[in-house]
């Protein structure tokens, strides 16, 4: 998967990917992090993991920590990460394209 992280854009990245891997790279338009939704989930899913007041010693515990927290998130968080798109638009237009605080 391909983003807009500066490692992926790289030379080098690139020319690993088209020379040594042999895969054809195609163009993607240009894409806000800021309206992609999923972001904001992984960050709630992030502040529920953090919030626990045991850590993980194994894989099998964080394994149970994230399923424990993922089916934690409620419909009232998912309800704002779709509320704020709008907002969210207005911001990056206002930014002229650029990263916002969303």
């Amino acid at each position: 998967m391909h983003d807009g992280a500066p490692s992926h854009k790289s030379t080098k990245t690139k020319r690993f990917i088209e020379e040594d891997l042999k895969l054809p790279l195609f163009y993607h338009p240009p894409m806000s992090p800021d309206l992609n939704p999923i972001g904001d989930v992984w960050g709630i899913l992030k502040k529920k993991l953090r919030a626990r007041s045991e850590h993980a010693t194994s894989i099998r515990q964080l394994t149970d920590a994230v399923r424990q927290a993922w089916n934690d998130i409620t419909q009232e968080e998912i309800n704002h990460v779709i509320e704020t798109m709008e907002a969210r638009k207005e911001a990056i237009k206002a930014n002229s394209g650029g990263h916002t605080t969303y």
